[in-house]
C-alpha cells in the first residue's frame, strides 16, 4: 500500500462507462443498409447515420466528447482553467487531463434505431421525415482512460466527481437525443495509477528501463462533487388500456415462404421483449397538445391565425429547444419494468374501399402490438422555473391534467383505437413502498412549490395580451 501523496509527476485513472440507455455519437458519415424486401423483390435500402468507429469496426467515445462533457458540468472556473486549460486568445495554457478515446469493450454489434417526424397540425407522419441512426443498447462498455500531469489529491478528487456524473441521471447523457435521456452512462472506477519523483528517477537510472513505474494508489481520494445539482424531474407511467403501437422498421422480416405472413408493423421493443415506448412519441404528443392549447387561447384573445401559430411556434422552442437551441424539458424512454412479459398483440386488416364499401384487392395487413400494459419513464427540465411565475410551467401543468385524465394517444392506429393511456405521476423522492401515484392537488402543490400554481397561471395568462399594432381580427 503507497504512503498518502501530496502530488504525482503521472496519474492514471482507468475504469469504464456502461451504457444506460439507446447511445449515439456519430461520426458524421451515412452508412448503406439493407433488408429483404417484403415484396421478394431483392433488398431495401436506407441510409443511417453511422456510429463513430475504430479502424477494426468497434465503436468508440471520441476523447474530444467525454472531455466537453465533464467541462461543461465543472461549476468550479479556477479549476476548469487548470484541469482543461484556456483558449489561444486568453494567453492560453494547456490543461493538466489528457483523455482517450474509449472503445467499446465488447463486440456487440450495434442495432438500428429509427424516427419518423409527426404533423404537429394533422397528427400524422409528416412526409418525407424518416430519421434512422445507429445506436449502442444499454449493457454495453466503453473502457475509459484519462492521463495527468502533476496533478495534486485534491484535483484527482476533483476529477473524480466529475466522472460520477456519468449517472442515471436526466441530463447527464452525451451524444444525439440527449433531450431524450439517450445518451446515459455509468462510471466505474477500476484503479488508479500514478509515478511519484523517486519512482520516476529509479526507472530512468535502470540500466534497460523498460515499462514505466506505475503503481496503484491506495487508498484512493473520495470523490468530491463540484459539479451542479441534479435536475429537477418526476417520475411518470402511462398505463395503456388499449394495444399500442410504435413501428420499429427494423424488425421488419421478409416473407420466408408463400404460406407466410409477416406483419407489416412491429412494436418497439428491447432484445428481452419488453415494450419500449420511445422518448419522441411522447415528446412529440406533448409538443402537439401544447400547441394547439397556445393557438386556442392566441384565437381566442383576437390573435390572427397566422400569428397566433407563429407565437405558439415561438414559444414551444423555449421548451422544446430547436437546432440553435437545447430543450428546456427532458423526456426519457418509457419502458415495461414488470418481471412477466406479456405476449404482443397480433391482429389483421383489412382496408375498405370508399367508394364500393367492400375490401380493396390487396389490402390486407397484419400488425404486431404491445398489448395492454404500464410502462415507466422520466420528466426533467433543465433549469429551475421561476417561482414568482413561470408560463412554462402552467403549460406543463395543463398537459399532465390532460394525459392524467386520458387524453394521451400515442402511437400508430388513433382512429383505430390503438394508443390510449392514463399518466400517472411520482416525485423521486417520493417514500419508499409507496405505490400510488399523486393526485392532481398534490402535483399542483408540487409544481407550484407549496403555493399551489396562481403564479405561474397569472404569467401564463399574460403572453396572450395582445398590443395593439399586434392584434388582428379576422
Amino acid at each position: 500500500m503507497n504512503a498518502p501523496q501530496t502530488s504525482w509527476l503521472r496519474a492514471r485513472i482507468v475504469g469504464h462507462l456502461e451504457v444506460l440507455a439507446p447511445l449515439h455519437v456519430g461520426s458524421g458519415d451515412v452508412i448503406e443498409t439493407s433488408r429483404m424486401s417484403k415484396e421478394e423483390q431483392g433488398n431495401e435500402t436506407a441510409l443511417a447515420n453511422a456510429l463513430c468507429r475504430t479502424a477494426g469496426g468497434r465503436p468508440y467515445l471520441p476523447a474530444a466528447t467525454l472531455r466537453g462533457a465533464l467541462r461543461a458540468r465543472l461549476n468550479d472556473a479556477s479549476r476548469e482553467a487548470v484541469l482543461f486549460g484556456t483558449a489561444h486568445d486568453d494567453n492560453g495554457r494547456m490543461g493538466k487531463l489528457r483523455f482517450y478515446d474509449a472503445v467499446q469493450t465488447e463486440d456487440t454489434a450495434p442495432k438500428l434505431r429509427s424516427g419518423t417526424a409527426i404533423d404537429p397540425l394533422l397528427g400524422v407522419v409528416a412526409a418525407h421525415k424518416l430519421f434512422v441512426h445507429e445506436v449502442v443498447l444499454p449493457g454495453c462498455q466503453f473502457d475509459l482512460t484519462i492521463e495527468a500531469d502533476r496533478l495534486d489529491s485534491d484535483e484527482l478528487a476533483a476529477v473524480l466527481g466529475l466522472l460520477d456524473t456519468f449517472a442515471d441521471r436526466s441530463g447527464r447523457g452525451i451524444g444525439a437525443g440527449k433531450s431524450k435521456d439517450q445518451g446515459l452512462l455509468n462510471w466505474q472506477l477500476d484503479r488508479v495509477e500514478v509515478i511519484d519523483e523517486a519512482a520516476l528517477s529509479g526507472w530512468l537510472n535502470e540500466m534497460a528501463p523498460t515499462a514505466l513505474p506505475w503503481t496503484t494508489l491506495q487508498p484512493v481520494p473520495a470523490a468530491v462533487p463540484c459539479a451542479d445539482a441534479d435536475l429537477p424531474s418526476v417520475d411518470f407511467s402511462i398505463t395503456f388500456h388499449t394495444p399500442w403501437l410504435v413501428d420499429a422498421p427494423e424488425l421488419h422480416r421478409a416473407k420466408i415462404n408463400e404460406t407466410d405472413h409477416p406483419p407489416d408493423l412491429e412494436f418497439s421493443r428491447l432484445a428481452d421483449g419488453r415494450a419500449w415506448l420511445p422518448a419522441s412519441s411522447l415528446k412529440g404528443w406533448l409538443r402537439g397538445r401544447a400547441r394547439r392549447v397556445l393557438i386556442t387561447l392566441y384565437v381566442g384573445h383576437g390573435w390572427g391565425p397566422e400569428l397566433a401559430g407563429n407565437n405558439a411556434d415561438k414559444l414551444l422552442s423555449e421548451i422544446f429547444g430547436t437546432t440553435d437551441q437545447a430543450s428546456w424539458l427532458l423526456v426519457s424512454d418509457a419502458f415495461f419494468s414488470d418481471k412477466d412479459i406479456p405476449s404482443g398483440h397480433l391482429q389483421q386488416f383489412v382496408a375498405i374501399d370508399r367508394f364500393t364499401g367492400g375490401s380493396s384487392e390487396g389490402a390486407l395487413y397484419k400488425v404486431h402490438a404491445a398489448p395492454p400494459c404500464v410502462v415507466r419513464g422520466r420528466i426533467s427540465w433543465r433549469t429551475a422555473p421561476d417561482p414568482d411565475g413561470d408560463w412554462r410551467l402552467a403549460l406543463l401543468a395543463m398537459l399532465a391534467r390532460d394525459a392524467m385524465e386520458g387524453d394521451l394517444i400515442v402511437g400508430w392506429g388513433k382512429a383505430r383505437g390503438y394508443g390510449q393511456g392514463v399518466a400517472g405521476l411520482r416525485l423521486p423522492a417520493q417514500p419508499a413502498g409507496s405505490d400510488s401515484d399523486l393526485d392532481w392537488p398534490t402535483l399542483a402543490t408540487w409544481l407550484g412549490e407549496g403555493r399551489q400554481l396562481d403564479p405561474h397561471l397569472r404569467t401564463f395568462r399574460a403572453i396572450f395580451q395582445p398590443t395593439a399594432e399586434e392584434a388582428c381580427h379576422d
